[in-house]
């Protein structure tokens, strides 16, 4: 989890320092379940920083098992006005393909 973060070993493997300050120590994890499924690196909602791989975690390692536990609670998404407006459908289908 969070803990003391080296920040340049980060961005020399490309992850992105939000995740660091995020995750911490398990920045890397979060990025690698990116590596099989590339557009999970990309932000769920243009304008937003979430990245579809903090879903995936989200799922793998912590436990969600419905698309409102990971847009609500793990990510706060859904108070988001675009999260529940007009790209709610995406950042659900997202979510959903990390299930």
């Amino acid at each position: 989890g969070a803990g003391p973060q080296d920040t340049s070993a980060s961005s020399d493997l490309g992850i992105p320092a939000r995740l660091v300050r995020r995750y911490g120590n398990e920045a890397g994890v979060v990025w690698a379940l990116g590596e099989s499924r590339p557009w999970l690196r990309d932000p769920v909602i243009d304008g937003r920083p979430e990245l579809g791989v903090e879903l995936a975690f989200g799922v793998e390692a912590e436990g969600a098992l419905e698309v409102a536990d990971l847009l609500e609670r793990r990510t706060r998404m859904s108070l988001v006005p675009t999260a529940a407006g007009g790209d709610a459908g995406r950042s659900a289908r997202v979510a959903a393909a990390c299930l």
